[in-house]
């Protein structure tokens, strides 16, 4: 359903110290994700177009790489860095909080337990997290004591981090539980040797597929409601 995309993408993420080459890769991947996963509702659809500003983004951020690498405008790039670091946290922040609203939308439609509270928990601590990342990137932290500083700016690496690997346990909970049966393996499960097992492997494979029609067909009503 595109979950499995975006996790890889997402997880990318946690590369905190040389972004400006791995933001683009990241971009991509989340963009094939939320490809299919645009049309499920409006927030992923609004994630997509975030996700596509993220990556035009990464790409710039690779050519600043670039040109640091080869020496060709040191003062360029360290004027441009600080603004690129305060700008990549508000485009993260815009994409987070997306995917997460698109998370805990679907997730509500299909009746999954505990991963829409979750979805909304890890919003509000998204505002946290990257306010708190805007400020320490800022100009204006210059009259903090920098002991102080130290202390919100290591607050901030592990806050982050615990963030991001949060956002990834919800996506990678979508993944297991709204894609469709066998598809979060990749691979058909061998028969048993044993008829009854097989039988009732075969009940509950028509169980899911009957679960999964369901949360298919309300996803399918609430888009056909929300165009009217």
């Amino acid at each position: 359903m595109g979950f499995g995309t975006l996790f890889v993408g997402y997880f990318l993420l946690l590369n905190i110290t040389n972004y400006l080459v791995s933001d683009a890769i990241a971009g991509v991947i989340m963009l094939l994700g939320l490809l299919k996963l645009k049309n499920v509702n409006r927030r992923f659809a609004f994630s997509y177009v975030v996700g596509i500003v993220f990556t035009a983004f990464g790409f710039g951020e690779l050519a600043v790489f670039l040109i640091d690498m080869l020496k060709l405008s040191p003062a360029f790039v360290e004027g441009a860095v600080p603004y690129l670091a305060l700008l990549r946290h508000l485009i993260v922040a815009a994409l987070t909080v997306g995917l997460l609203g698109g998370m805990e939308e679907v997730s509500r439609e299909v009746s999954l337990e505990k991963i829409p509270d979750r979805c909304r928990a890890l919003s509000v601590s998204s505002f946290l997290v990257f306010g708190l990342w805007i400020v320490l990137e800022a100009p204006l932290p210059e009259w903090i004591p920098t002991p102080v500083f130290s202390v919100l700016f290591l607050l901030a690496i592990i806050s982050l981090l615990v963030l991001i690997i949060a956002v990834l346990s919800t996506i990678y909970g979508c993944y297991m539980r709204i894609c469709m049966p066998g598809e979060e393996n990749g691979r058909v499960r061998k028969p048993s040797k044993f008829g009854f097992v097989n039988e009732y492997r075969e009940r509950q494979a028509e169980k899911e597929r009957e679960m999964e029609e369901y949360r298919i067909k309300r996803l399918r009503e609430r888009k056909k409601g929300g165009r009217k």
